[in-house]
């Protein structure tokens, strides 16, 4: 056995080919125990881990020349190779190299450091033993107790294996095997993308962890599967699987489970929902979201997008078959008053459940498009009570609303010069008191403009035009009555010229004319059309003074417009004044101030027995005055909460106090005759 001179002196080995020696490729290239970061990054909240834990490695920007330039950096190019220990032995007799005491290697921006590293001359294995860590040229870092690879680099094993991934991602297990250049084995591994050390230094379970008794990594079929495995939300075990797989991170998209959503719910009790993400193929994905309930069935959400040539379509749908449950609320038989009989129960028949959120766009032509958005519910409390996110959002060419859908079909040509919409919707409330009987059926809705390239008498011509026809089944104001359906429709043209004098005086003559047509039907006492005709000429004169200064200028601009109607109430741009009356009737009212609005909708506090306050479901109505209808609601005569309903919980013993004569005198003139709580005097505050 030889020794190099030097004995236990620091040693230094570069060389600008690879050397024989130690196989300097062989030994830099452990990183491939796992290959190009093995088991990366899977989707899951990031954590940042602390001194005592592995080591800080985040990922800084890396190309895919970030091995290159590192190389360039050590100044060993591509295949440069440089060694550093405190000893080098050359063991002839039994044919092998070691460089033992803090080892530290280098190639193609990768660095090895561990307290031994061996290489065989006669079987070419290489073996880095005590606290071998591999820093790969992106930031990212393996650790393991020992490591051996075969000459080949195509097989090797690790023992006490982890590794932190990009953005504080960490995965460890006992035994890294790589049985292959394209399998990879894990066995009693964890993984986890959170912190596990907390802000004062000290071990803490993840908040999200899973483990399995063995984790493969399938490169070519680009899948990762567990066996045995557990899902652990803050070191106790939610879920298991015998077997679970999912997609390999380095795959661009592939079929597989992703990270599953568990919650407690008041209503449902223990949910989980897992969702499998399917690629059907390169143009078209399904996202299977089964959410199991404790207390209710289960609910099905379906995610599916679709790519064509010419656009694209999204839908979201959910179902289910089940009563409808949370509070339920009636006449108690034994004091005969409206009130809340059971909390957090089922009731009714068992019937479908479901929902449908969905939007497609496409290109015509170069100038044409289309598209639609479909969005309905069979429940206004679907959404809330199975906890289902990104509901209301733009899917269209028209604006959604909070807690209300949306349906439309349109249609857009756009070109240099001009524009043309046209669109029908349809909508459905899901706010207390909504009632869809009363929101319009809308279509079409037609707007456009056009602007001719050529003048006309020296001046921009710009044509407008639109029309919008609405349909209602009910009437807002009385249910009793059918629904006002109206129609508008309305072209204009605008015609423009400027005209600027030698001496700065700016002209700018202008004529404008456009032409109306109201038309309503099922509109007690007024059911025909109307017509409106408007013209006016003009012109406006601008003569702008300037003076420069030091520090700036000094802008003065007299403005002088002159505009001619025909008939001294037609003045385009000018204000109308109507009023509506309506016959009065009976309705059960109350002040807006005894209702208020929770996550279950509208209540009102009723007062009861020994002054002691209950929560009452209501449905709202019209408002008037002050004061609003109860549609569905306590009965007539029942007192109620009228002050400080917001600081009162349900069981709760007040005080009553009766309000002034003239705040009863007030309200006993409100619209609705019969308030369903009495006169406003009579309610607690």
């Amino acid at each position: 056995m030889g020794r190099h001179p030097g004995g236990l002196r620091r040693m230094r080995f570069v060389t600008a080919a690879r050397p024989r020696l130690l196989a300097g490729a062989a030994a830099l290239a452990l990183a491939a125990v796992l290959g190009p970061p093995a088991l990366a990054q899977a989707p899951g909240r990031a954590g940042a881990p602390c001194q005592s834990c592995v080591p800080d490695t985040t990922p800084r920007v890396v190309d895919e020349d970030a091995n290159e330039r590192a190389a360039r950096a050590d100044l060993l190019g591509e295949d440069g190779f440089y060694l550093e220990s405190d000893e080098l032995i050359d063991d002839g007799e039994n044919r092998r190299v070691i460089a033992r005491g803090s080892v530290e290697a280098r190639y193609q921006g990768r660095t090895l450091r561990a307290r031994e590293l061996e290489y065989s001359t006669e079987t070419g294995v290489v073996i880095a033993r005590g606290d071998a860590v591999i820093i790969n040229a992106d930031g990212t870092a393996q650790f393991a107790d020992e490591i051996e690879l075969d000459e080949d680099l195509t097989a090797g094993v690790a023992t006490g294996f982890s590794t932190q991934l990009g953005q504080g991602t960490k995965l460890a297990a006992a035994t890294a095997v790589r049985r292959s250049e394209t399998v990879t084995d894990l066995n009693r591994a964890i993984y986890t993308p959170c912190a596990i050390c907390s802000d004062h230094g000290r071990p803490q379970s993840p908040t999200f962890s899973l483990q399995a008794e063995r984790v493969t990594q399938d490169r070519n079929r680009r899948i990762i599967y567990y066996r045995n495995a557990v899902l652990r939300v803050k070191g106790v075990p939610v879920f298991y699987a015998p077997v679970f797989f999912h997609a390999d991170p380095t795959a661009e998209r592939a079929s597989g489970f992703l990270i599953p959503d568990i919650e407690l719910s008041r209503r449902r009790g223990l949910s989980y929902e897992q969702p499998y993400y399917w690629a059907i193929s390169p143009s078209q994905d399904l996202t299977i979201s089964p959410q199991l309930n404790e207390r209710v069935n289960p609910f099905l959400n379906l995610d599916y997008r679709k790519r064509f040539w010419s656009g694209e379509v999204r839908g979201r749908f959910g179902y289910t078959y089940e009563q409808d449950f949370g509070d339920l609320f009636g006449i108690d038989p034994a004091d005969g008053r409206f009130k809340r009989l059971q909390r957090d129960v089922k009731f009714g028949d068992r019937t479908h459940r479901s929902y449908v959120l969905a939007d497609g766009r496409f290109d015509i032509d170069e100038n044409w498009r289309w598209g639609f958005a479909a969005e309905r519910a069979s429940d206004d409390l679907i959404f809330r009570k199975y906890d289902i996110g990104r509901v209301y959002q733009d899917r269209g060419l028209f604006l959604a609303d909070s807690q209300r859908l949306l349906s439309q079909l349109y249609a857009i040509r756009s070109g240099p010069r001009s524009y043309l919409s046209i669109g029908a919707l349809s909508f459905q409330g899901l706010r207390p008191g909504d009632d869809d009987g009363t929101f319009p059926t809308i279509g079409p809705l037609v707007e456009g403009r056009w602007e001719p390239q050529s003048t006309l008498l020296g001046g921009r011509l710009r044509l407008r035009g639109g029309g919008v026809a609405l349909f209602r089944d009910e009437n807002p104001l009385n249910p009793n009555e059918p629904g006002v359906d109206s129609r508008l429709a309305s072209v204009e043209a605008d015609w423009r010229r400027s005209i600027t004098t030698a001496a700065g005086l700016r002209v700018e003559p202008l004529a404008l004319v456009r032409a109306d047509a109201y038309s309503l039907s099922d509109a007690p006492g007024f059911d025909e059309t109307v017509f409106r005709g408007t013209a006016t000429v003009g012109a406006e004169v601008k003569w702008p003074f300037i003076r420069r200064t030091r520090t700036g200028s000094i802008l003065l601009e007299p403005v002088v417009r002159v505009l001619l109607s025909p008939g001294p109430g037609q003045r385009p741009g000018g204000f109308g004044r109507a009023e509506f009356t309506q016959v009065q009737q009976s309705a059960p009212a109350v002040p807006e101030a005894a209702v208020r609005f929770d996550a279950d909708g509208a209540s009102v506090m009723l007062v009861g027995a020994g002054n002691k306050v209950r929560r009452v479901p209501v449905r709202t109505g019209r408002r008037a005055g002050g004061f609003v209808e109860l549609v569905q609601g306590p009965p007539a005569g029942s007192q109620l909460l009228l002050g400080g309903a917001s600081f009162v919980l349900d069981g709760d013993v007040i005080e009553p106090v009766t309000e002034a004569p003239a705040q009863a005198s007030a309200a006993n003139r409100a619209p609705a005759a019969s308030p369903a709580a009495g006169p406003a005097s009579d309610g607690a505050r």
